[in-house]
């Protein structure tokens, strides 16, 4: 057998006959690992070793997840808990979800398409919760040590596709709920119904952030995105009595409540985060 002049998109080694065939014509951009099913996604999430700044994995097959519930709404930013601090190809894949995809993403993820396969519906009546396609927040991971960012993450070529399902929550973004410390999403698109559901009213001067793009954002940069729906029930306050009750359109404007087709609105963190 003959092996030459190959590319292997991977850093793992190409053993053959007991030895390592050179890679001689291989990819500009090698790859720690390739993901290609749930159980691979969520073992390199859990996993620290693997959850890190310097490793690059591609998704190299469309795949669904079932029961997915890695993407929470998360104030801790690191490698758990559903964070990400690798870098994702997505390879012009798609990952068909039940749930949100990530917490909080601290690197650059592109060529992505995500699509739902049932309403992503919050059911906690707090007014805390959110709920977005891709994660929680977007934002440059900051060291502890000397508090300076390590990176400024970018979103790139990420698309969102609904369908007939709609995500629900205080806080809606279509991509990401947060964006900020340095983030910049661009060349997105999300086609989706995004609608606002709260128990009771906000407290007074609390704001609640909903975008098509991005819910709130601060010290990022969102540029050549899109946000479009079939639906006329988008971005609005669902007044229905139960979060999970029969979609009901309010007829007066809610007091605190703002809406955006790219970005819902600015704020700090500290503001909503705890509001």
């Amino acid at each position: 057998i003959r092996a030459y002049n190959n590319a292997w998109p991977t850093e793992a080694e190409n053993p053959l006959d007991g030895g390592n065939v050179p890679n001689t014509n291989a990819a500009s951009t090698k790859y720690d690992a390739v993901i290609d099913c749930q159980d691979e996604l969520a073992y390199i999430l859990e996993t620290t070793s693997y959850n890190q700044l310097d490793k690059t994995y591609r998704i190299s097959n469309d795949f669904t997840l079932s029961g997915w519930d890695k993407g929470k709404v998360n104030t801790v930013f690191n490698n758990t808990g559903g964070g990400v601090l690798f870098k994702l190809d997505g390879n012009n894949k798609t990952i068909t979800t039940d749930g949100m995809l990530f917490s909080n993403i601290m690197n650059d993820i592109w060529d992505l398409t995500i699509a739902l396969s049932t309403n992503l519906i919050v059911t906690s009546t707090d007014g805390n919760d959110a709920i977005a396609a891709l994660g929680f927040s977007v934002s440059g991971f900051r060291n502890e040590t000397t508090n300076e960012l390590e990176t400024t993450p970018t979103l790139s070529n990420i698309q969102v596709k609904g369908g007939n399902y709609r995500m629900q929550a205080a806080t809606v973004g279509g991509i990401v709920v947060w964006a900020f410390n340095g983030a910049t999403i661009e060349n997105c698109k999300c086609k989706a119904i995004l609608q606002v559901w709260m128990d009771g009213e906000l407290t007074q001067g609390v704001r609640k952030y909903s975008g098509g793009i991005v819910a709130c954002a601060v010290d990022a940069t969102i540029t050549r995105c899109q946000f479009y729906t079939k639906d006329i029930n988008t971005l609005f306050r669902n007044k229905a009595a139960t979060y999970n009750g029969e979609v009901v359109k309010e007829t007066t404007a809610s007091t605190g409540f703002y809406y955006g087709g790219i970005l819902g609105g600015t704020t700090t963190w500290e503001n909503v985060a705890t509001a």
